[in-house]
Protein backbone atom coordinates (compact mmCIF):
# COMPACT_ATOMS: atom_id res chain seq x y z
CA UNK A 1 0.00 0.00 0.00
CA UNK A 2 2.78 2.24 -0.40
CA UNK A 3 0.89 5.04 -2.11
CA UNK A 4 -2.50 4.53 -0.73
CA UNK A 5 -2.34 8.29 -0.01
CA UNK A 6 -1.52 9.25 -2.87
CA UNK A 7 -0.96 12.83 -4.01
CA UNK A 8 -4.51 13.57 -2.69
CA UNK A 9 -6.93 15.30 -5.19
CA UNK A 10 -9.15 18.39 -5.77
CA UNK A 11 -12.87 17.36 -4.66
CA UNK A 12 -15.81 18.72 -6.06
CA UNK A 13 -19.52 17.02 -7.00
CA UNK A 14 -19.74 14.71 -9.93
CA UNK A 15 -20.08 16.71 -13.45
CA UNK A 16 -23.53 17.48 -14.75
CA UNK A 17 -24.63 15.76 -18.26
CA UNK A 18 -22.97 17.46 -20.37
CA UNK A 19 -19.84 17.45 -18.60
CA UNK A 20 -19.50 20.62 -16.53
CA UNK A 21 -18.47 21.23 -12.98
CA UNK A 22 -20.93 24.65 -11.55
CA UNK A 23 -19.30 27.51 -14.09
CA UNK A 24 -16.35 25.11 -15.72
CA UNK A 25 -16.60 23.59 -18.96
CA UNK A 26 -14.78 20.02 -19.95
CA UNK A 27 -12.06 20.51 -22.25
CA UNK A 28 -10.96 16.21 -22.87
CA UNK A 29 -7.85 15.06 -24.32
CA UNK A 30 -7.40 11.65 -25.13
CA UNK A 31 -4.21 9.97 -24.15
CA UNK A 32 -1.50 8.11 -25.43
CA UNK A 33 -1.32 5.15 -23.89
CA UNK A 34 -2.17 3.88 -19.65
CA UNK A 35 1.27 4.80 -18.68
CA UNK A 36 0.73 8.30 -19.99
CA UNK A 37 1.63 10.72 -17.24
CA UNK A 38 -0.51 13.72 -16.34
CA UNK A 39 0.31 17.33 -15.06
CA UNK A 40 -2.04 15.74 -11.87
CA UNK A 41 0.15 13.46 -11.22
CA UNK A 42 -1.99 10.26 -11.97
CA UNK A 43 -1.75 7.71 -14.96
CA UNK A 44 -4.54 5.46 -16.19
CA UNK A 45 -2.57 2.65 -15.21
CA UNK A 46 -2.08 4.03 -11.80
CA UNK A 47 -6.03 3.74 -11.58
CA UNK A 48 -6.13 0.50 -13.06
CA UNK A 49 -4.24 -1.08 -10.65
CA UNK A 50 -6.50 -1.31 -7.98
CA UNK A 51 -9.83 -0.81 -9.66
CA UNK A 52 -9.73 -3.50 -12.74
CA UNK A 53 -10.06 -7.34 -11.63
CA UNK A 54 -12.25 -9.33 -9.75
CA UNK A 55 -13.88 -7.59 -6.67
CA UNK A 56 -15.49 -10.34 -4.38
CA UNK A 57 -17.63 -8.23 -1.44
CA UNK A 58 -21.25 -8.16 -0.13
CA UNK A 59 -24.37 -6.21 -0.72
CA UNK A 60 -26.53 -5.35 2.17
CA UNK A 61 -30.74 -4.28 0.79
CA UNK A 62 -31.97 -2.03 3.12
CA UNK A 63 -34.91 -2.12 4.65
CA UNK A 64 -37.31 0.44 3.12
CA UNK A 65 -41.11 1.89 4.51
CA UNK A 66 -41.60 3.07 0.69
CA UNK A 67 -41.14 -0.09 -1.27
CA UNK A 68 -40.34 -4.03 -0.88
CA UNK A 69 -38.58 -5.74 -3.29
CA UNK A 70 -37.47 -8.98 -4.32
CA UNK A 71 -35.72 -11.46 -4.42
CA UNK A 72 -32.94 -10.66 -2.46
CA UNK A 73 -33.53 -8.72 1.46
CA UNK A 74 -30.53 -9.14 3.88
CA UNK A 75 -26.85 -9.60 3.43
CA UNK A 76 -25.76 -11.06 0.12
CA UNK A 77 -22.23 -12.01 -1.86
CA UNK A 78 -21.49 -9.77 -5.14
CA UNK A 79 -19.26 -10.16 -7.36
CA UNK A 80 -17.86 -7.26 -9.58
CA UNK A 81 -15.45 -7.23 -12.19
CA UNK A 82 -13.68 -4.43 -14.07
CA UNK A 83 -12.12 -5.11 -17.39
CA UNK A 84 -10.17 -2.38 -19.67
CA UNK A 85 -9.68 -3.27 -23.21
CA UNK A 86 -9.77 -0.59 -25.77
CA UNK A 87 -11.60 1.61 -24.14
CA UNK A 88 -10.14 5.11 -24.19
CA UNK A 89 -8.29 7.13 -21.69
CA UNK A 90 -8.83 10.65 -21.23
CA UNK A 91 -7.55 13.52 -19.05
CA UNK A 92 -10.36 15.90 -18.66
CA UNK A 93 -9.32 19.77 -17.86
CA UNK A 94 -11.99 22.27 -16.56
CA UNK A 95 -12.06 26.20 -17.78
CA UNK A 96 -14.16 28.72 -16.53
CA UNK A 97 -17.48 28.82 -18.95
CA UNK A 98 -16.67 31.70 -21.46
CA UNK A 99 -20.56 32.05 -21.71
CA UNK A 100 -20.38 33.84 -18.60
CA UNK A 101 -17.17 33.83 -16.61
CA UNK A 102 -19.42 33.71 -13.61
CA UNK A 103 -17.87 31.87 -10.25
CA UNK A 104 -20.55 29.72 -8.00
CA UNK A 105 -21.31 27.99 -4.95
CA UNK A 106 -21.99 24.27 -5.07
CA UNK A 107 -22.11 22.46 -1.69
CA UNK A 108 -19.84 25.14 0.25
CA UNK A 109 -17.55 24.77 -2.61
CA UNK A 110 -16.64 27.77 -4.92
CA UNK A 111 -15.31 26.82 -8.05
CA UNK A 112 -12.82 29.59 -8.32
CA UNK A 113 -10.10 28.05 -10.00
CA UNK A 114 -11.80 25.33 -12.67
CA UNK A 115 -8.18 23.59 -13.35
CA UNK A 116 -7.86 22.13 -9.76
CA UNK A 117 -10.89 19.77 -11.30
CA UNK A 118 -8.74 18.06 -13.83
CA UNK A 119 -9.28 14.39 -14.08
CA UNK A 120 -8.38 11.12 -15.23
CA UNK A 121 -11.18 9.18 -16.96
CA UNK A 122 -10.58 5.19 -18.13
CA UNK A 123 -13.48 3.80 -19.71
CA UNK A 124 -14.22 0.07 -18.63
CA UNK A 125 -16.74 -3.14 -18.98
CA UNK A 126 -18.29 -3.64 -16.00
CA UNK A 127 -20.21 -6.83 -14.75
CA UNK A 128 -22.36 -7.36 -11.43
CA UNK A 129 -23.72 -10.37 -10.23
CA UNK A 130 -25.33 -11.00 -6.39
CA UNK A 131 -25.73 -14.62 -5.65
CA UNK A 132 -29.11 -14.65 -5.20
CA UNK A 133 -29.81 -13.48 -8.88
CA UNK A 134 -31.62 -9.55 -8.07
CA UNK A 135 -28.29 -8.27 -10.32
CA UNK A 136 -27.05 -9.68 -13.09
CA UNK A 137 -25.53 -7.08 -15.14
CA UNK A 138 -22.78 -5.97 -18.06
CA UNK A 139 -22.45 -2.17 -18.90
CA UNK A 140 -19.99 0.08 -19.81
CA UNK A 141 -18.91 3.12 -17.67
CA UNK A 142 -16.22 5.52 -16.90
CA UNK A 143 -13.53 5.61 -14.06
CA UNK A 144 -12.94 9.04 -12.92
CA UNK A 145 -9.86 9.70 -10.36
CA UNK A 146 -8.17 12.86 -9.08
CA UNK A 147 -6.41 10.95 -6.43
CA UNK A 148 -4.20 7.99 -7.10
CA UNK A 149 -5.97 6.17 -4.25
CA UNK A 150 -9.71 7.20 -5.27
CA UNK A 151 -11.97 6.32 -8.43
CA UNK A 152 -15.30 6.40 -9.16
CA UNK A 153 -17.61 4.65 -11.17
CA UNK A 154 -21.33 5.61 -11.43
CA UNK A 155 -23.55 2.97 -13.48
CA UNK A 156 -27.22 4.23 -14.49
CA UNK A 157 -29.18 2.05 -15.83
CA UNK A 158 -32.91 2.22 -17.20
CA UNK A 159 -35.38 -0.28 -14.99
CA UNK A 160 -36.65 -2.32 -17.87
CA UNK A 161 -32.39 -3.32 -19.23
CA UNK A 162 -32.21 -4.31 -15.53
CA UNK A 163 -29.67 -7.56 -15.81
CA UNK A 164 -31.24 -9.49 -12.93
CA UNK A 165 -34.32 -10.13 -11.43
CA UNK A 166 -35.02 -7.25 -8.87
CA UNK A 167 -37.84 -5.70 -8.75
CA UNK A 168 -40.25 -3.46 -6.82
CA UNK A 169 -43.12 -5.76 -4.75
CA UNK A 170 -45.35 -2.82 -3.53
CA UNK A 171 -44.99 0.85 -2.68
CA UNK A 172 -46.52 3.00 0.18
CA UNK A 173 -48.31 4.70 -1.09
CA UNK A 174 -49.36 2.79 -4.19
CA UNK A 175 -48.18 4.49 -7.23
CA UNK A 176 -44.60 4.98 -6.18
CA UNK A 177 -42.32 3.76 -9.41
CA UNK A 178 -38.73 3.13 -9.84
CA UNK A 179 -38.30 5.27 -13.33
CA UNK A 180 -34.06 4.96 -12.93
CA UNK A 181 -31.56 2.80 -11.42
CA UNK A 182 -28.24 3.53 -10.65
CA UNK A 183 -25.21 1.57 -9.35
CA UNK A 184 -22.93 4.20 -7.92
CA UNK A 185 -19.18 2.45 -6.79
CA UNK A 186 -15.78 3.47 -5.37
CA UNK A 187 -12.59 1.82 -5.68
CA UNK A 188 -9.33 1.77 -3.52
CA UNK A 189 -6.04 -0.08 -3.19
CA UNK A 190 -7.92 -1.05 0.52
CA UNK A 191 -11.59 -2.44 -1.46
CA UNK A 192 -14.18 -1.23 -3.04
CA UNK A 193 -17.63 0.15 -1.76
CA UNK A 194 -20.60 1.27 -3.48
CA UNK A 195 -24.80 1.33 -3.15
CA UNK A 196 -27.65 0.60 -5.53
CA UNK A 197 -30.64 2.73 -5.84
CA UNK A 198 -32.54 4.98 -8.73
CA UNK A 199 -35.19 7.83 -9.05
CA UNK A 200 -38.17 7.28 -7.74
CA UNK A 201 -41.58 8.87 -9.34
CA UNK A 202 -44.74 9.63 -7.72
CA UNK A 203 -47.92 8.89 -10.13
CA UNK A 204 -51.36 8.90 -9.87
CA UNK A 205 -54.61 9.27 -12.09
CA UNK A 206 -54.09 13.09 -13.24
CA UNK A 207 -50.73 14.00 -12.15
CA UNK A 208 -47.10 13.61 -12.19
CA UNK A 209 -45.21 14.02 -8.41
CA UNK A 210 -41.37 14.88 -8.23
CA UNK A 211 -39.23 12.44 -8.56
CA UNK A 212 -36.58 11.27 -5.67
CA UNK A 213 -33.77 9.56 -5.10
CA UNK A 214 -33.34 6.40 -2.55
CA UNK A 215 -30.83 3.63 -1.94
CA UNK A 216 -31.75 0.28 -1.64
CA UNK A 217 -28.82 -1.28 -1.15
CA UNK A 218 -25.08 -0.80 0.02
CA UNK A 219 -22.41 -2.48 -1.14
CA UNK A 220 -18.89 -3.32 0.53
CA UNK A 221 -17.53 -5.76 3.39
CA UNK A 222 -18.66 -4.43 6.45
CA UNK A 223 -22.02 -2.59 7.31
CA UNK A 224 -19.43 -0.75 10.12
CA UNK A 225 -18.23 1.53 7.53
CA UNK A 226 -21.51 2.01 4.99
CA UNK A 227 -21.38 5.80 6.75
CA UNK A 228 -18.23 6.20 5.09
CA UNK A 229 -14.94 4.51 4.57
CA UNK A 230 -13.54 1.18 3.69
CA UNK A 231 -13.17 -1.92 6.75
CA UNK A 232 -9.18 -2.42 7.51
CA UNK A 233 -7.93 -4.08 10.17
CA UNK A 234 -6.28 -2.49 13.18
CA UNK A 235 -2.72 -3.00 12.42
CA UNK A 236 -3.31 -2.62 8.86
CA UNK A 237 -1.26 0.45 7.35
CA UNK A 238 -2.96 3.33 5.54
CA UNK A 239 0.27 4.97 4.10
CA UNK A 240 2.30 5.02 7.07
CA UNK A 241 0.06 5.00 9.98
CA UNK A 242 -2.39 2.44 11.60
CA UNK A 243 -5.04 2.06 14.53
CA UNK A 244 -2.94 0.79 16.37
CA UNK A 245 -0.30 3.34 15.93
CA UNK A 246 -3.15 5.63 17.59
CA UNK A 247 -3.95 3.43 20.04
CA UNK A 248 -0.23 3.29 21.29
CA UNK A 249 0.15 6.94 20.97
CA UNK A 250 -2.69 7.74 23.47
CA UNK A 251 -1.04 5.15 26.18
CA UNK A 252 1.65 6.53 25.61
CA UNK A 253 0.82 9.72 27.27
CA UNK A 254 2.03 9.17 30.56
CA UNK A 255 1.29 12.06 32.23
CA UNK A 256 -2.02 14.63 31.86
CA UNK A 257 -4.16 16.89 34.24
CA UNK A 258 -7.63 18.16 33.79
CA UNK A 259 -8.42 21.91 34.88
CA UNK A 260 -11.60 22.32 36.68
CA UNK A 261 -13.37 26.16 36.59
CA UNK A 262 -12.95 26.31 40.07
CA UNK A 263 -9.06 26.44 38.89
CA UNK A 264 -7.90 22.62 40.40
CA UNK A 265 -6.31 20.73 38.54
CA UNK A 266 -5.90 16.88 39.77
CA UNK A 267 -4.19 14.20 37.58
CA UNK A 268 -5.50 12.28 34.87
CA UNK A 269 -5.27 9.01 33.13
CA UNK A 270 -6.42 7.72 30.15
CA UNK A 271 -7.04 4.22 28.22
CA UNK A 272 -8.41 3.95 25.32
CA UNK A 273 -9.54 -0.01 23.84
CA UNK A 274 -10.71 -0.74 20.26
CA UNK A 275 -14.07 -1.90 20.34
CA UNK A 276 -13.61 -4.59 18.05
CA UNK A 277 -15.17 -3.47 14.84
CA UNK A 278 -13.73 -2.73 11.81
CA UNK A 279 -11.38 0.42 11.31
CA UNK A 280 -12.69 2.74 8.78
CA UNK A 281 -10.35 3.70 5.77
CA UNK A 282 -11.51 6.98 4.60
CA UNK A 283 -10.10 7.96 1.02
CA UNK A 284 -13.03 9.72 -0.78
CA UNK A 285 -12.21 13.17 -1.10
CA UNK A 286 -15.83 14.47 -0.43
CA UNK A 287 -15.30 12.93 3.69
CA UNK A 288 -11.81 15.11 4.14
CA UNK A 289 -11.38 18.16 5.36
CA UNK A 290 -10.00 19.69 1.85
CA UNK A 291 -9.63 18.99 -1.45
CA UNK A 292 -6.00 17.73 -0.93
CA UNK A 293 -6.36 16.49 2.45
CA UNK A 294 -4.76 12.64 2.85
CA UNK A 295 -6.94 9.68 3.96
CA UNK A 296 -7.47 9.27 7.65
CA UNK A 297 -8.52 5.98 9.70
CA UNK A 298 -11.81 6.30 11.51
CA UNK A 299 -12.94 3.45 14.17
CA UNK A 300 -14.55 3.22 17.43
CA UNK A 301 -13.54 2.62 20.84
CA UNK A 302 -13.91 2.60 24.59
CA UNK A 303 -12.25 5.76 26.48
CA UNK A 304 -11.44 4.86 30.22
CA UNK A 305 -11.00 8.25 31.76
CA UNK A 306 -10.19 8.72 35.71
CA UNK A 307 -9.19 11.60 37.84
CA UNK A 308 -7.68 12.15 41.10
CA UNK A 309 -10.36 14.12 42.43
CA UNK A 310 -12.83 11.16 42.16
CA UNK A 311 -14.85 13.72 39.27
CA UNK A 312 -14.15 11.45 36.56
CA UNK A 313 -14.47 7.85 36.43
CA UNK A 314 -16.14 6.88 33.59
CA UNK A 315 -16.04 4.29 30.51
CA UNK A 316 -16.92 6.21 27.20
CA UNK A 317 -17.96 5.18 23.91
CA UNK A 318 -15.47 7.41 21.88
CA UNK A 319 -14.93 7.54 18.05
CA UNK A 320 -11.59 7.98 16.99
CA UNK A 321 -10.39 9.73 13.95
CA UNK A 322 -6.20 8.96 13.30
CA UNK A 323 -4.56 12.05 10.30
CA UNK A 324 -0.93 11.53 9.14
CA UNK A 325 1.94 14.09 9.34
CA UNK A 326 3.68 15.29 6.46
CA UNK A 327 5.52 11.95 6.59
CA UNK A 328 2.60 9.84 6.51
CA UNK A 329 3.22 8.50 9.79
CA UNK A 330 0.76 9.11 12.74
CA UNK A 331 0.56 12.92 13.40
CA UNK A 332 -2.79 13.26 15.57
CA UNK A 333 -5.41 11.06 17.30
CA UNK A 334 -8.50 12.93 17.56
CA UNK A 335 -11.19 11.55 20.40
CA UNK A 336 -14.78 12.41 20.60
CA UNK A 337 -17.97 11.40 22.33
CA UNK A 338 -19.72 8.86 20.13
CA UNK A 339 -23.49 7.98 20.63
CA UNK A 340 -25.80 9.79 22.50
CA UNK A 341 -24.87 12.85 24.50
CA UNK A 342 -28.21 13.75 26.09
CA UNK A 343 -29.41 12.51 29.04
CA UNK A 344 -32.06 12.70 31.66
CA UNK A 345 -31.41 15.80 33.73
CA UNK A 346 -30.15 13.74 37.17
CA UNK A 347 -26.75 13.70 39.14
CA UNK A 348 -27.37 9.52 38.99
CA UNK A 349 -27.55 9.90 35.14
CA UNK A 350 -24.12 11.53 34.80
CA UNK A 351 -22.93 9.90 37.18
CA UNK A 352 -23.53 6.55 35.94
CA UNK A 353 -23.72 6.65 31.86
CA UNK A 354 -20.72 9.41 31.81
CA UNK A 355 -18.61 8.54 35.60
CA UNK A 356 -18.96 13.04 35.86
CA UNK A 357 -19.35 13.48 39.53
CA UNK A 358 -20.31 16.39 41.81
CA UNK A 359 -22.57 17.94 39.63
CA UNK A 360 -26.48 18.24 40.03
CA UNK A 361 -28.22 18.60 37.03
CA UNK A 362 -32.08 17.89 38.54
CA UNK A 363 -33.41 21.11 38.31
CA UNK A 364 -32.68 21.01 34.18
CA UNK A 365 -34.97 19.36 31.32
CA UNK A 366 -31.52 18.21 29.91
CA UNK A 367 -28.15 17.76 29.98
CA UNK A 368 -25.49 17.77 27.00
CA UNK A 369 -22.38 15.99 27.14
CA UNK A 370 -19.32 16.70 25.20
CA UNK A 371 -16.00 15.49 24.84
CA UNK A 372 -13.10 16.26 22.52
CA UNK A 373 -9.19 15.21 23.33
CA UNK A 374 -6.56 15.36 20.62
CA UNK A 375 -3.43 13.95 21.01
CA UNK A 376 -0.64 15.03 18.64
CA UNK A 377 2.56 12.51 18.04
CA UNK A 378 5.53 15.29 17.98
CA UNK A 379 9.16 14.11 17.94
CA UNK A 380 9.18 14.23 21.55
CA UNK A 381 6.67 12.61 24.21
CA UNK A 382 2.94 12.93 23.04
CA UNK A 383 0.90 15.84 23.60
CA UNK A 384 -2.52 16.08 24.87
CA UNK A 385 -5.39 18.94 24.72
CA UNK A 386 -8.82 18.89 24.84
CA UNK A 387 -11.96 19.83 26.79
CA UNK A 388 -14.98 18.06 28.44
CA UNK A 389 -18.49 20.04 28.71
CA UNK A 390 -21.16 19.44 30.69
CA UNK A 391 -24.18 22.15 29.83
CA UNK A 392 -27.89 21.82 31.48
CA UNK A 393 -30.57 23.34 29.77
CA UNK A 394 -34.13 24.42 30.05
CA UNK A 395 -37.42 24.61 27.81
CA UNK A 396 -38.89 27.54 27.41
CA UNK A 397 -42.55 27.85 27.95
CA UNK A 398 -44.28 28.66 24.59
CA UNK A 399 -47.74 30.11 24.50
CA UNK A 400 -50.47 28.46 22.87
CA UNK A 401 -51.47 29.42 19.37
CA UNK A 402 -54.29 32.23 18.85
CA UNK A 403 -57.71 30.74 18.33
CA UNK A 404 -57.58 32.85 15.33
CA UNK A 405 -54.66 31.92 12.95
CA UNK A 406 -55.15 35.08 10.95
CA UNK A 407 -53.59 37.05 14.39
CA UNK A 408 -50.23 34.83 13.65
CA UNK A 409 -48.56 32.57 15.68
CA UNK A 410 -46.51 34.08 18.72
CA UNK A 411 -42.75 33.32 18.79
CA UNK A 412 -41.27 30.79 20.85
CA UNK A 413 -37.61 31.34 22.38
CA UNK A 414 -35.04 29.01 22.64
CA UNK A 415 -33.39 26.58 25.41
CA UNK A 416 -31.73 28.36 27.86
CA UNK A 417 -28.52 26.85 28.59
CA UNK A 418 -26.56 27.03 31.35
CA UNK A 419 -22.71 25.73 31.69
CA UNK A 420 -22.50 23.62 34.39
CA UNK A 421 -18.89 22.21 34.61
CA UNK A 422 -15.48 22.93 31.82
CA UNK A 423 -12.54 20.35 32.37
CA UNK A 424 -9.50 21.21 30.17
CA UNK A 425 -6.83 18.42 29.59
CA UNK A 426 -3.46 18.82 28.96
CA UNK A 427 -0.17 16.96 29.02
CA UNK A 428 1.82 17.67 32.42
Amino acid sequence: MDDILGSGGSYAPGPTSDGAFANCDAVPETLNGLASETRIGISPAQILKFAEGVHDTKIRWQPSETATYAPETGEHDIQITVTHTDGEARLVEYETKKSTGEQVLTDDISFSDCASLATVEVDVQVTIKSDGGALDESLTGTLRARSKSWATLSLPVEVDRLGGSFKIVSTKPAGITLIQAAIELAFSPVGVSGSFGGLFEMRSADAIGIGAGGTLAAIGDDASCDGGGLPIALDDALGEMSAQDALDLVAAVQSAKVKWRDGTSPAATLELVHDGASVCAILDPALLSGPNAPGMLRFGARLRVTSDDGRLDGDLPVTVEATPAKDGTLGQAAIALGGPSLIEATATNLESEFGIHGIDAATYDGVSVALELQVEAPETAPRLTGTLKVNGYLEPTCPPPPKDLSMGTPGCPGAAITELEVGTFSSE
